[in-house]
């Protein structure tokens, strides 16, 4: 449980390190402490998908509002790790462009759950 964060400051002392010796390396070290980060977190939400899953196949209810919750959720992380990196990197524009992004996406995916919600808006007024 603490390897995660073990590794989060050897990472950073690493990318100082290189940033005050071989600053154009930097970023690929950055990037590199980022990509294990998100494998231990990626590791870690298996065991809760399937105890949730294993619990919704139980009660009977309808998983793909889960699973487009996992998904929005995933694309938050991502968005938020890639628009960090960007500020890094001084890239602000680029940062707020994939903020944007994202937003977009998951305001996209989440279009099936607003027609439900309509729908059922629509029936309780009939």
């Amino acid at each position: 449980m603490i390897k995660p964060f073990v590794t989060a400051l050897l990472g950073v002392m690493v990318i100082v390190i290189i940033k005050a010796v071989r600053p154009e390396i930097a970023l690929s070290a950055r990037l590199c402490t980022v990509g294990v980060l998100f494998l231990f977190a990626v590791s870690g939400t298996e065991a809760m998908t399937d105890y949730i899953n294993s619990f919704f196949g139980v009660s009977g209810i309808d998983t793909s509002y889960f699973k487009l919750a996992l998904k929005v959720t995933g694309i938050c992380v991502i968005t938020q790790i890639t628009s960090d990196t960007c500020r890094d990197c001084a890239e602000t524009a680029l940062a707020t462009t994939v903020e944007l992004v994202g937003k977009f996406l998951i305001l996209t995916m989440s279009l099936p759950i607003v027609k439900s919600l309509l729908e059922i808006s629509i029936g309780l007024i009939k």
